[in-house]
């Protein structure tokens, strides 16, 4: 309204003076927007009966989010977008998502992850298994200001997504000094489905850096 924006935060709703977006066009954002434009443009390429199962199928999401508002109903368009998106950012290599909406319902992994600082300016993930078929796990974290800190559920940000196999239960993020909120998410490979994101409970911090000074190196856990 005018120069003035009301903004939904974990405070309730706030008014503030509109401040123009940043768009810094990262790499991972080049990413995320092609994947929305190829979803958008093969959409426009289904057949009458593809588009008309996305419809259906997203009528099913109304009943099982419990969706009541009108505002917040997904279309077809909309669950087509979202799955085939998200089916691009797991399968980076290809260049057509699935055409039909899945048949069953995604009930995520069994294996559970946890994650701590295992060196200068890194975070490592463990999981107490491999995934398994058709599945991957997106690594999720957020920085916060501090050890006493509350995470925003939607301030969330996607680092990777990671396999996790046998032989290869662990993995690492390169992240600047300081104290995250970490989680996880898992992804059906074949379909484009998530499940509801896992935010471990406690902070991972703080996190160190190096300190490089003649050729040599030494490690600080003081966050910065």
């Amino acid at each position: 309204m005018a120069s003035v924006v009301y903004k939904v935060t974990r405070f309730g709703t706030e008014m503030a003076e509109f401040e123009a977006p940043s768009n810094p066009n990262t790499p991972a954002q080049q990413t995320v927007r092609n994947n929305f434009r190829k979803s958008a443009q093969q959409w426009r390429t289904l057949t009458s009966p593809q588009a008309a199962a996305w419809r259906a199928y997203a009528a099913t999401k109304h009943v099982e989010e419990e969706i009541t508002t009108e505002r917040y109903k997904p279309t077809g368009f909309n669950m087509f977008v979202k799955l085939a998106a998200k089916w691009f950012a797991v399968n980076p290599n290809q260049s057509t998502a699935p055409s039909n909406p899945p048949t069953s319902s995604f009930a995520g992994d069994t294996i559970s992850l946890i994650a701590s600082s295992e060196g200068a300016g890194t975070i490592e993930f463990t999981a107490s298994g491999a995934n398994a078929a058709n599945m991957t796990t997106a690594i999720l974290f957020q920085r916060v200001s501090g050890p006493n800190s509350v995470p925003v559920d939607g301030a969330y940000k996607i680092a990777k997504y990671f396999r996790f196999q046998s032989g290869s239960l662990s993995t690492t993020i390169s992240v600047p000094p300081g104290y995250y909120a970490v989680g996880y998410q898992f992804v059906n490979t074949a379909t484009g489905q998530t499940v509801t994101p896992v935010h471990l409970a406690n902070l991972v911090g703080p996190v160190g850096f190096t300190m490089v000074s003649s050729g040599t190196s030494g490690k600080s856990k003081k966050a910065a």
